[in-house]
């Protein structure tokens, strides 16, 4: 049986080592030591906020929700 398949990849929850800027807005702090969502792109790594990561992550659940309903709806 095919192991199952994801549209998630490369995405972690970490600490940050050291205070930097949020990737979605930089005048958002991310200091030492604070959770940050991962994202790897390519070679390197984008961090985001907590406040940024949640904003993301709601609007790409509502986007997967709508093309859910869409495959349903042709069933």
């Amino acid at each position: 049986m095919p192991r199952s398949k994801t549209f998630i990849k490369s995405i972690k929850v970490d600490e940050a080592q050291r205070a930097h800027c949020c990737q979605h807005i930089p005048s958002h702090r991310i200091l030492r030591g604070e959770k940050r969502l991962k994202l790897k792109v390519g070679r390197t790594y984008e961090h985001f906020c907590p406040v940024c990561a949640l904003k993301i992550i709601e609007a790409d659940i509502q986007r997967l929700q709508n093309i859910k309903e869409q495959l349903l709806q042709q069933s």
